[in-house]
């Protein structure tokens, strides 16, 4: 039985394989974007390099590179037992997890829409978590679903896949191994002779054109990954169908995003000096910034900052980095607040300590900053507490966080 799958959920083949079109310059700027790291559209990056960018911030945002190995055989691993060892969670509760940016932004869409997740289209990145999330949701409901179609509303394009097992990854990750086959036209008529054979409920998930792409785009990936000992039992209406895995998709940190956007070389730049509040006896002695992009179970990992630090750690060297200035916004706070991207450093820039710097960068953040607010702009650490910045000259990318 085939079940068409809403988008209302709460919340070895190769990218160029000649039936489907390639990723084009444009479909890798949207789904980059998607994801947080943003070009214009007119870029002199190539489709190439952008393609690159593209397979680096996938990695990043399934957290291959720091889980697993170079090869996987599902076989040598534990098979997922939620409630065993570290696996705390459900296994929807993990495909679920959004960050707190995400979680006020889905907050506010349902308080003003009466509905929290993003239409399917709006977000290619977001379509793509949803779809993991319904595998999730119907593999773990009662009819324990492994055959699923993911397809676009005029049945232009298809994937079909079978989940093999659902496996930990160094214990708190779950690793979905599965067998996939994509192409034109209806899946259910790729699959027939496979499905006919079995009396499964078998989901459909719609999708858009762009979010199969990047689907296909993940399975290659994860695809060259797979150990090639692992040979499961195929049926042989399976045999164009190529082994890979899914992984959770989270957003990606700052720094991820940070790594991933160009630099300058050069900047012209004015000197600014920044420092740390002074804690006095009766106060606290630290304080915690908190990431809109971190996951709730990632908090406990927030960098907590001393007072009176004796200096911030330099991670960017003599390259130059993108800044935040912050006017205060609180009647009791009276210096503007400069951090990176990565929150490598956080500071503040006072009028009593740096009178000219202050009254120069705070007149430019109200007079030229976004609402008044904060301004984006290019530095370079040139000591313990000193940043020479670029104060004239914005960002030639878009700028978010």
């Amino acid at each position: 039985m085939v079940v068409t799958v809403e988008r209302a959920l709460v919340t070895d083949a190769r990218i160029d394989h000649p039936r489907m079109a390639s990723l084009s310059k444009d479909d890798s700027i949207l789904i980059l974007g998607s994801m947080g790291i943003r070009y214009p559209a007119n870029t002199k990056l190539t489709r190439d390099t952008l393609v690159e960018k593209l397979t680096k911030a996938i990695d990043m945002t399934q957290r291959v590179t720091s889980l697993a190995p170079k090869r996987i055989d599902p076989e040598d691993l534990k098979e997922w037992r939620e409630g065993d060892g570290t696996n705390s969670r459900t296994l929807m509760q993990i495909y679920q997890e959004c960050s707190m940016d995400e979680c006020a932004h889905n907050w506010f869409r349902e308080q003003v829409t009466g509905n929290r997740n993003e239409p399917l289209g709006a977000n290619v990145f977001s379509d793509a978590r949803q779809t993991l999330m319904g595998i999730a949701h119907h593999y773990c409901g009662p009819h324990r679903c492994k055959i699923f179609l993911v397809e676009d509303a005029e049945q232009t394009y298809s994937i079909t896949f079978r989940l093999l097992g659902v496996y930990s990854l160094e214990d708190s990750t779950p690793l979905v191994s599965v067998l996939y086959d994509y192409g034109p036209g209806p899946g259910l008529a790729r699959a027939y002779d496979f499905l006919a054979t079995r009396a499964d409920v078998v989901p459909k998930i719609k999708a858009t054109p762009l979010e199969l792409k990047l689907l296909v785009k993940i399975l290659e990936q994860n695809s060259k990954r797979v150990a090639a000992a692992f040979k499961p039992s195929r049926h042989f209406s399976e045999r164009t169908h190529t082994r890979s895995f899914l992984l959770p998709l989270r957003a990606l940190s700052a720094e991820n995003i940070d790594a991933q956007l160009a630099s300058l070389s050069h900047i012209a730049a004015k000197t600014v000096r920044f420092s740390l509040p002074e804690a006095s006896e009766d106060q606290v002695s630290s304080m915690v910034i908190i990431n809109k992009n971190a996951m709730p179970s990632e908090l406990t990992k927030q960098k907590i900052w001393p007072l009176n630090e004796p200096r911030p750690e330099n991670v960017h060297g003599s390259t130059p980095f993108i800044v935040k200035i912050q006017v205060p916004v609180l009647g009791d706070i009276n210096g503007m607040m400069v951090y990176d991207r990565r929150r490598s450093f956080v500071g503040y820039i006072y009028p009593e300590v740096d009178p000219s710097a202050y009254a120069r960068v705070d007149n430019l953040v109200r007079t030229k900053g976004i609402m008044g607010l904060k301004i984006y702009r290019w530095a370079k650490m040139v000591g313990d507490w000193t940043l020479d910045i670029c104060l004239d000259v914005e960002p030639n990318e878009p700028v978010q966080w």
